[in-house]
């Protein structure tokens, strides 16, 4: 029977359902071969240029200790606006199969990564635009932001009958808003950048601490209890003219030059791969205001177990930040595979493998 996983952090489930879910993660075992994340590139796309072309390249990340691979993974995009009194975070009609109707969702084909362009009416199925009325029905309602301010276009891998659901984050721009506030979170407003898991730590009882490197075998004790932290970089808390990072408020747009601030970080934007500060329209209280995004770490090994599915940001580590779990190494000797995949609440997604081998 084919079963249904979410990959979306909890403000972009929020945005598709309605309400703000667990996770559904199945926990960190990984026993079978399973999608565990979907990652866009870019993060967040802008839809609201005359030139936009709404192109992406999504990838599936695949936790398996058997080296299958990803290339048997189908990916389907979404395009079926499901009624917002419908339960779910995508419509029940594009689950129903991966070789769907062109009208319910596009094939995108098979592989690790694809090529996806979104539809151009994306931000009427899935965003703040009124879609257009059905034959004889009044004109559709809005679909509502997540608490970030966000819309997703929604996507789906398929792979060993399961299904997972992930998103894009799209830019659609503020509706019913003066030209003022329009302009002024326009100038404002960067797209988000996917996080970054900088290297994983493995620390041990003692204090001392192994660098995992990626496809480098670390040894670690039999039944032994460490811990793992993920690094990630440190966002500024307040724009820095220099830094190489395009902030929320700088900008290199000749549209607002009343509003320009430091044009050389925002010539070739770039943002922070860790919690980055961000601006979100109030509807409420009618205002723009700053945020900074919350950011989690969630965690899978083949053997062995974690105290927590999940952890945020659990200080700094030097520099830059660290989310630190327990993991407990299994008994009798073996290879094992930790996987940790950083999200934040905008949508973005970076993640880490790394190998052990436990030995008595």
């Amino acid at each position: 029977m084919r079963s249904l996983h979410s990959v979306f952090v909890p403000s972009l489930a929020a945005a598709l359902v309605g309400c703000v879910p667990e996770f559904d993660d199945d926990g960190t075992r990984i026993e079978n071969r399973r999608v565990i994340a979907i990652q866009s590139s870019p993060a967040e796309v802008d839809l609201r240029l005359v030139t936009a072309t709404g192109e992406v390249d999504l990838t599936a990340v695949v936790a398996d200790g058997l080296d299958r691979g990803a290339g048997a993974v189908r990916w389907t995009l979404c395009i079926d606006r499901k009624p917002l009194s419908e339960l779910g975070p995508v419509s029940k009609r594009c689950l129903e199969s991966p070789s769907p109707s062109p009208e319910i969702a596009l094939d995108l084909g098979r592989g690790e990564t694809v090529a996806a362009t979104l539809p151009e009416l994306a931000c009427q199925l899935f965003g703040p635009e009124r879609p257009d009325p059905e034959p004889g029905e009044p004109a559709g309602r809005p679909v509502d932001p997540d608490r970030t301010g966000g819309f997703y276009q929604p996507v789906l891998a398929w792979l060993d009958d399961e299904v997972v659901v992930g998103g894009v984050r799209i830019t659609c721009g503020l509706l019913g808003v003066t030209p003022d506030v329009s302009s002024d979170f326009t100038a404002r407003y960067q797209l988000n950048e996917n996080p970054v898991i900088e290297r994983l730590e493995l620390v041990d009882s003692d204090g001392s601490i192994t660098v995992l490197e990626e496809g480098v075998e670390a040894v670690v004790r039999e039944g032994a209890s460490y811990t793992v932290r993920a690094v990630f970089p440190a966002c500024p808390p307040e724009p820095v003219c220099g830094d190489g990072i395009c902030s929320s408020g700088e900008t290199a747009s000749d549209a607002f030059p009343e509003l320009a601030f430091c044009p050389s970080d925002c010539t070739a934007p770039r943002g922070c791969g860790g919690s980055e500060t961000y601006v979100r329209y109030d509807p409420e209280a009618e205002k723009i205001e700053t945020r900074r995004e919350s950011v989690i770490v969630s965690w899978f090994s083949t053997a062995g177990s974690f105290s927590s599915e999940r952890t945020d940001d659990t200080g700094a580590v030097g520099a830059a930040r660290g989310s630190s779990n327990r993991w407990g190494a299994p008994g009798g000797d073996g290879p094992v595979r930790l996987w940790a995949v950083i999200r934040d609440d905008r949508g973005g997604l970076g993640e880490f493998q790394a190998n052990l081998r436990v030995d008595d």
